[in-house]
């Protein structure tokens, strides 16, 4: 999928975007966006308080329930109250939540989903299964106080029953009539008005059928917000003995030459293709926040439960996966759920159910690194006093790129080291070693230009851009730094005044003007366990050359050309122009801090430093798309503070660079967001302005990956991928309006000009 994030100034008019893309389905536009009213953010939806820069929010998220000895449901926790074990160790709980069933917010919410399995049951007992549906629904008068929705798995196929309600009478004359709303797949031979795949396996291997039903269920609600309770009524497969279920195995692949399941005759690549499932499915059903209630009408899988639950133990790699570790029933228990038995009732244990998930806490949590690919983890959530219970997932697969740690295989190297390296190496070699290594010190486009005069390897010269493109936002080397003290706090005063000055008599009588911007976006792409993507280092894309229209303050690109959909997922980066430097007009008044940072040489002469912190109105802010709900809810907004430099005449104030690096440490969906902007001189229309040469945007975030099966699919946190622009600016001409009058008007004093005949 595409995603997108915006970094807008409120009170600036500067803006960001950036796309990243791994997996498929487009969530947003690239429509250039307008600023939003911060205040709308949700609880959800992670906002930061400026003061602390840090999420509410852990990357893995728990719903728990607490029951005492009695197993009645426990409200009234607090924080403190409990104590989360990952592996084996404490971990810390970085954001706790107590849901109340007072609470309004749709996060806090409770819903409850009937899966109505009848699939190979007998007449009467299908009927006792549907009635027993009848009856939760029925009560209180058919007033529902959690909204319900309902799914058929029968021997037709699986099909929604009904939309979500709270109105039980209606919903159990849709269970009572056995409503087909929607067919989602149909067994061979199944005839229905409805239009909707086949599913072969659903005669020969019932199991499969179960999985997809659930997987389509779970993989909807990943789009809704609050907790969910499934109730899967029905026997399903969790009767048959293992070897019934290999049996089932070995005749569905023999009947299926193509391979079109996967399952294929060799262990190895079975086991994969289950171990996959295995992940995904506690994925799913953890990020959709659906704990799983197996109930059965009868006592028939009874006899099977010792196999079963033989296969509860978590599967850590794929030579361990079988089909029994994704049986429901196991599901369920990982899931937080039961697995509950009554050939006479289940309205007792439904409501009970219902009760104790409608009480519940959110504890989310940052993993551990891990140290490989679906590293599983379990977990507990221990309450206190010790007497109570707590019933949540049993585990997660910890992924290494959940953390984005220092790669430690580059190796951090000073300009000088990287001259002196380039010295002695040649060809091949220097760029092989070149893609090794990371700058800790700026390198400026003086120092490129005498390095690139050097060498015409098309390769070599690529890296070396590339490396002082993504040094931008570093400190010079002491060597380029002046040693002359500073001026003091009175000349400081006048520069900042001068530079004030400098902005109030340029921005106003700035000309509307084009400019041609070359642009070259950098991408780098790792791919996601399992999906078919290819993991691509930081490169650069082939530049584009466009026409960039100044008017009124805004830019605009004179292109109207349709972006292809490479273009569409890169990042786009408006507002270089002169807009930007209203920053500074707002880091000139308090609270912001500007600080006297120090000399700088340079061929021109020396140039005056300041470094600045935004840390109130305006602040920075963060917003785009998308949290991995695929929701309408699933845009992220984050108030920031931020900080940078500004470098400045000092004689003139005039402005010569401008860069601000957003505050983002602990923010979920992006590491950092940054932009830098040099000026110069440049002749518009027979007059000299200090116009944009060169600008560098950086963006650092998760991207977001879809996992798909049976034709739907969830989103879900990917790899972290950096992507940046590189924008330089020249052949800056006035931009003129030609008018003439056309024939065929005739203008009439005090009358309405006539149109042509």
């Amino acid at each position: 999928m595409r995603r997108f994030c915006r970094l807008i100034l409120f009170g600036f008019g500067f803006l960001v975007i950036v796309a990243a893309t791994v997996g498929q389905s487009p969530v947003a536009s690239t429509d250039k966006p307008t600023a939003s009213d911060a205040r709308d953010l949700k609880l959800g939806q992670r906002r930061e308080a400026a003061a602390e820069a840090v999420s509410i929010e852990g990357l893995i998220r728990l719903d728990v329930s607490i029951t005492d000895q009695s197993g009645n449901a426990v409200a009234g926790l607090q924080r403190s109250d409990f104590k989360l074990i990952d592996n084996g160790r404490s971990q810390q709980i970085t954001a706790f939540r107590a849901s109340t069933r007072s609470s309004t917010d749709p996060d806090d919410s409770l819903s409850v989903i009937l899966l109505l399995d009848t699939l190979h049951l007998s007449p009467e007992v299908a009927a006792f299964t549907r009635q027993q549906a009848e009856q939760f629904l029925l009560q209180n008068s058919g007033k529902l106080a959690q909204p319900v929705s309902i799914y058929s798995l029968d021997d037709s196929g699986f099909f929604l029953t009904s939309n979500s309600s709270t109105d039980g009478t209606a919903l159990a004359a849709d269970v009572a009539s056995d409503r087909k709303l929607e067919a989602y797949f149909l067994a061979p031979g199944a005839r229905s008005p409805l239009k909707a795949n086949v599913e072969p396996s659903l005669k020969n291997f019932p199991t499969l059928a179960g999985l997809r039903a659930l997987w389509t269920i779970a993989s909807a609600q990943t789009r809704r917000p609050g907790r969910k309770l499934l109730f899967w009524i029905g026997t399903g497969t969790s009767g048959a003995s293992v070897p019934d279920i290999e049996g089932q195995l070995k005749a569905l692949a023999d009947s299926d030459p193509s391979g079109q399941f996967a399952f294929g005759k060799k262990a190895d690549a079975r086991n994969g293709y289950l171990f996959r499932k295995i992940c995904w499915f506690s994925l799913l059903l953890r990020q959709a926040r659906v704990t799983l209630d197996c109930l059965s009408p009868t006592d028939h899988e009874q006899p099977a439960a010792e196999d079963w639950s033989r296969f509860l133990p978590a599967v850590s790699s794929a030579q361990d996966a079988t089909w029994m570790n994704l049986s429901k029933n196991v599901l369920a228990v990982h899931s937080g759920g039961r697995v509950l038995s009554s050939p006479h009732d289940l309205l007792g244990p439904m409501n009970a159910s219902v009760v104790n998930a409608g009480i519940f806490y959110t504890l989310t949590f940052d993993p551990p690194v891990a140290k490989h690919t679906d590293e599983y983890h379990a977990v507990r959530v221990e309450p206190r006093p010790s007497s109570l219970t707590a019933s949540t997932s049993a585990g997660y697969y910890d992924q290494p790129f959940y953390d984005d740690s220092p790669n430690a295989a580059l190796q951090p190297v000073t300009v000088a080291q990287l001259e002196q390296l380039l010295h002695t190496a040649h060809g091949a070699a220097v760029v092989d070693q070149l893609s090794h290594i990371v700058l800790t010190e700026r390198l400026s486009q003086t120092k490129l230009q005498s390095f690139l005069s050097d060498s015409h390897d098309k390769h070599l010269r690529e890296s070396l851009k590339l490396l002082v493109d993504q040094s931008t936002f570093l400190d010079l080397p002491p060597a380029q730094l002046s040693t002359d003290p500073p001026p003091s706090p009175a000349e400081q005063q006048r520069m900042l005044q001068a530079a004030a000055d400098y902005l109030e008599r340029v921005i106003p009588i700035l000309p509307d003007f084009f400019a041609v911007r070359r642009a070259v976006n950098y991408h780098e792409l790792t791919a996601y366990p399992g999906l078919s993507t290819v993991s691509e280092p930081l490169h650069a894309e082939p530049p584009v050359i466009e026409n960039v229209l100044y008017r009124k303050g805004e830019e605009v690109l004179s292109s109207a050309s349709r972006q292809t959909p490479l273009e569409e997922t890169r990042l786009q980066t408006y507002g270089t122009f002169g807009s930007i430097l209203h920053v500074l007009q707002v880091v000139s008044k308090p609270p912001s801090e500007v600080l006297w940072e120090g000399w700088e040489e340079t061929a021109s002469g020396r140039r005056a430093v300041f470094r600045f912190h935004v840390n109130a109105t305006p602040t920075l802010t963060l917003s785009g798309c998308c949290y991995p709900n695929g929701g309408s809810d699933a845009r992220t907004q984050i108030l920031s503070d931020s900080h940078g430099e500004f470098v400045i005449d000092p004689a003139s104030g005039e402005i010569l660079r401008l860069q601000t690096q957003s505050d983002l440490a602990g923010f979920v969906p992006t590491d950092r967001a940054d932009v830098m902007v040099s000026y110069g001189p440049a002749d518009i229309g027979g007059r000299t302005y200090i116009v944009p040469l060169r600008s560098v945007s950086i963006w650092r975030g998760r991207s977001v990956a879809a996992l798909r099966q049976w034709d739907v699919g969830f989103f879900t946190w990917g790899p972290y991928g950096t992507q940046s622009n590189v924008f330089t600016f020249d052949q800056y001409h006035m931009s003129r309006a030609k008018s003439r009058i056309l024939p065929g008007f005739e203008l009439v004093p005090n009358k309405e000009p006539t149109t042509p005949q």
